[in-house]
């Protein structure tokens, strides 16, 4: 069989794809795991051993060119390995074939101020944008009509090297333009857009596949039961809901999707505006996402999909998510649930209705030692900030 190539990190999302491969007999290569608690997956194999650092999505192209492998699928997991993907030149883009959206869609939805005009334009609900130009200042451009505005780059991936985080919350128009002045030192392009308030279950997430022909071979809508933190959050648990339910976020994508002509795996999220009632699309990411192996679980394999697509090969058309199942990200909603038990925001029988039974985002049986190795990282960590703090504790009680 033709191998897979899955260009990942040390996520959950590499690791969720690599077990997807697995399980169909795909032959598979990884890069960007590095030594992390995927590396440890017993089915995780380094591209290159006798390479000490692995490819970046900078230098994918001149390490595919010297692979002496005569064809590979290549399974992007994040932006930045999309954008690297979708720039290869024609001939190494035939003997490394993905099953990704053309370039102009995925520059909009990697590009944040095209996708807000992508979606003026087709008259779709998205939250209130305005785009900062390279001399604009936003301070004539602020409102009191934004509920608690804030800075969105345009280009994600770069943003976050810097940062840390996806988007800064603003409080002040004047706070607003030192951010930007900071973030044009550093080549990034910022975008004003209303701050949608609600708890975490007004979140929404439609995912699927979409095949060379334009045909939707799957499609399954989850709601956010818990998040990690209160604005920008990540999904620490959530839970599969029916089609009917998500009737108006899949009309919404009917219409977008087909004027992108978009390919591949996607992974769309929803905001309920309580507001004015409307659910609005905040972003359409262009590859797998975090929590792939939830359709997994259910016997829906999107990455086989992409696979099968790629090269050429018919695609099987498969039922939606079945409603009502769980997932949870274990590590960090731990830390949830214990602050929202203290709160009295959660009781008992509403948390193990929520994890028995539930897919786990690391957690295998057949596949264990990954979530050992993160475990075992976290404590680490705790014991690292601890003995940190107690240092700086002494050193003011001696100061």
């Amino acid at each position: 069989m033709t191998p897979a190539l899955v260009l990942g990190g040390p996520y959950y999302t590499t690791l969720g794809v690599i077990r997807a491969l697995a399980q169909s007999g795909i032959p598979q290569f990884t890069v960007g795991a590095g030594t992390s608690f995927v590396s440890y997956s017993r089915w995780h194999r380094r591209l290159l051993k006798d390479l000490e650092n692995d490819p970046t999505p900078e230098s994918l192209a001149e390490c595919l060119a010297r692979l002496p492998i005569e064809k590979m699928v290549l399974i992007p997991c994040s932006d930045e390995w999309v954008a690297a993907v979708s720039r290869l030149e024609p001939d190494l883009a035939a003997r490394f074939p993905a099953s990704i959206a053309p370039p102009g869609a995925i520059d909009t939805c990697l590009d944040k101020g095209r996708f807000a005009e992508t979606m003026a334009s087709l008259g779709l609900p998205h939250p209130r944008t305005i785009l900062i130009g390279p001399s604009d200042d936003v301070r004539t451009l602020w409102d009191s009509s934004f509920h608690d505005p804030f800075l969105k780059p345009r280009n994600t991936f770069p943003f976050k090297s810097l940062y840390g985080q996806a988007a800064l919350l603003v409080r002040t128009a004047d706070e607003a333009m030192i951010r930007i002045r900071e973030a044009r030192q550093a080549g990034v392009e910022f975008l004003l857009q209303d701050y949608i308030p609600g708890a975490a279950n007004t979140h929404y997430m439609i995912d699927g596949f979409i095949d060379r022909e334009g045909t939707v071979c799957v499609r399954g809508a989850r709601r956010r039961v818990r998040a990690s933190a209160q604005h920008f959050n990540l999904s620490s648990c959530m839970v599969s809901i029916s089609s009917n339910e998500a009737k108006t976020l899949l009309d919404i994508l009917d219409q977008l999707l087909p004027a992108l002509r978009y390919r591949g795996i996607f992974s769309a999220q929803f905001k309920y505006d309580e507001r004015d009632g409307l659910f609005k699309l905040l972003d359409l990411n262009p590859r797998v996402w975090g929590s792939v192996a939830f359709p997994l679980s259910f016997g829906i394999n999107m990455v086989k999909m992409a696979y099968r697509d790629a090269l050429g090969l018919p695609v099987e058309r498969m039922a939606e998510y079945p409603a009502g199942r769980y997932w949870i990200n274990a590590s960090s909603d731990r830390r949830v649930c214990r602050r929202l038990f203290w709160k009295g925001q959660l009781t008992l029988r509403a948390w193990l209705r929520t994890r028995v039974g539930a897919v786990q985002a690391i957690f295998r049986w057949d596949d264990a030692l990954p979530a050992i190795v993160n475990f075992a990282h976290s404590v680490a960590r705790g014991i690292r900030r601890a003995v940190k703090g107690n240092a700086v504790i002494r050193r003011g009680a001696t100061g």
